[in-house]
């Protein structure tokens, strides 16, 4: 049976504040934006990788794919930046870009509501990046940009 997405029109983007209680640090980023759900698109305008970074156009959409699965498309300022066709091993996942000169990790998970897309670069230090698996627990010394949407699967 072919899956269909739905978009459901009420999405969110939000900084995270969580913080490590251990930690004693105090570093934070301060982006809180909006998004809306436009032509089937999570829309970000203004969004920023880093805290001295440039104002981007973020979009992400995920619509079906003839070859079985999805494919998901990540644009910045109107263009495809990133696009992968997602399956079952892959529904959450990670990848690393260069983005304005900034290491970012870019994560998704599509499986289970809300579904996250998550960039994440290091505010202070070097030397690339990582990925936390219980990404909830962190914040401090991470710039970070969270999107949560509704994408609803019919079978």
């Amino acid at each position: 049976m072919r899956s269909s997405f739905k978009i459901f029109p009420k999405t969110e983007v939000e900084d995270s504040q969580i913080c490590n209680k251990q930690s004693n640090t105090e570093e934070k980023s301060d982006q809180v934006i909006s998004t809306t759900r436009f032509g089937g698109l999570f829309t970000a305008p203004n969004a920023r990788f880093s805290a001295d970074g440039k104002q981007h156009n973020v979009q992400i959409g995920v619509e079906d794919n003839e070859g079985g699965g999805w494919t998901m498309r990540f644009f910045m300022d109107g263009e495809i930046f990133y696009e992968v066709v997602i399956r079952r091993e892959n529904v959450r996942w990670n990848v690393e870009f260069y983005i304005d000169g900034v290491a970012v990790d870019f994560y998704w998970d599509l499986s289970k509501s809300p579904n996250k897309f998550l960039f994440r670069s290091k505010i202070i230090g070097g030397g690339g990046s990582e990925i936390i698996e219980e990404w909830s627990e962190w914040c401090e010394g991470y710039y970070t940009l969270l999107i949560l949407g509704y994408i609803l699967i019919n079978d």
